[in-house]
């Protein structure tokens, strides 16, 4: 069979003529016995997986990147401040603990 050369996004999620990774782990969950409780965590995941590939969830890289150059402090001189480096070190700590919602980050309903 010859290579073809596929993005993430295709690998992960599938394109015309090939089914995509999170297809193959759904078939698979499909023929285990899991409970309920525990098969909708592993959604969850899946979810995030695929939102990650097709871009539509923000990396960690890209959600710095978009805080940074939407503050009010930076003056687009590649320079990341002190205040502006204290309210990004706050704004992530509030996700990471729950304060601050971040579905852009995280995806829809997700949190650290």
């Amino acid at each position: 069979d010859p290579v073809v050369e596929m993005s993430a996004n295709e690998i992960i999620n599938g394109s015309p003529g090939f089914v995509g990774l999170i297809a193959v782990v759904e078939m698979y969950l499909d023929t285990v016995v899991l409970s309920e409780s525990v098969r909708r965590k592993i959604d969850t995941y899946i979810a995030f997986i695929h939102g990650r590939a097709d871009g539509s969830i923000m990396t960690a890289a890209a959600w710095i990147r978009k805080f940074v150059r939407s503050h009010p402090a930076y003056a687009f001189d590649s320079v990341v401040s002190s205040e502006i480096n204290y309210d990004l070190v706050v704004a992530l700590d509030d996700i990471a603990n729950g304060r601050r919602l971040a579905p852009e980050l995280l995806g829809e309903g997700n949190s650290c």
